[in-house]
């Protein structure tokens, strides 16, 4: 997805079961403040304010420990180093990163979900410059019901509307046989939910 830094911005790709709907996954920007999912547990990073960077995961089945509630518009934590130094506040936002290609992805299991955001979608983490992506988030939470995820959607975040758009390219899907058990089914990679980039280097 290209970012182009601006803010106040709702954009997402997401896949759903669309039959009632469940099994929801959202990934982009969203600008409102992120609920706790963990009761305190594991409290959000910069404590639910918005940070742009965005994943939703929403009416899976019953969560596990240390989740609480379903984790519905929450923000990927990114390393503090990346924040701009002179800026007001001490929130990595994409101002502090600059317009350019991001990848997002999820991977869903039978019993969780794991959500990976790389900026400029170049496999490296930018705070470190080691290979790996800025920001990993795995819960464990268990698909609801046999319904498929036949349902990509690509725009405004679940329907609401958004000050500018985005663009997305190289979506990927690829659906998997989970081992040992091979009638349990994955959805490996959303790798691509995705979206890339060429950094605005400083």
């Amino acid at each position: 997805m290209f970012d182009d830094a601006l803010p106040n911005k709702r954009v997402s790709v997401g896949i759903r079961s669309s039959t009632e709907p469940i099994n929801i996954i959202e990934l982009g920007r969203w600008n409102a403040f992120a609920p706790d999912p963990t009761g305190g547990l594991a409290p959000p990073p910069n404590n639910g304010q918005s940070t742009g960077f965005a994943y939703r995961v929403m009416n899976f089945g019953p969560p596990s420990l240390p989740l609480v509630q379903q984790p519905n518009f929450q923000y990927f934590p990114l390393d503090p180093s990346l924040d701009r130094p002179f800026d007001a506040d001490a929130l990595v936002t994409p101002a502090d990163i600059g317009p350019g290609w991001h990848r997002y992805s999820a991977t869903i299991g039978v019993n969780f979900v794991t959500l990976m955001l790389d900026l400029f979608r170049d496999g490296l983490n930018n705070a470190t410059g080691l290979p790996g992506v800025d920001s990993e988030v795995t819960w464990s939470i268990v698909p609801r019901g046999s319904a498929p995820f036949d349902s990509l959607r690509i725009g405004a975040t679940s329907g609401v509307t958004s000050v500018s758009g985005a663009v997305v390219d190289n979506i990927v899907l690829e659906r998997v046989l989970s081992i040992p058990e091979p009638v349990a089914l994955t959805m490996a990679s959303m790798a691509a939910l995705a979206m890339a980039c060429k950094r605005r280097r400083r």
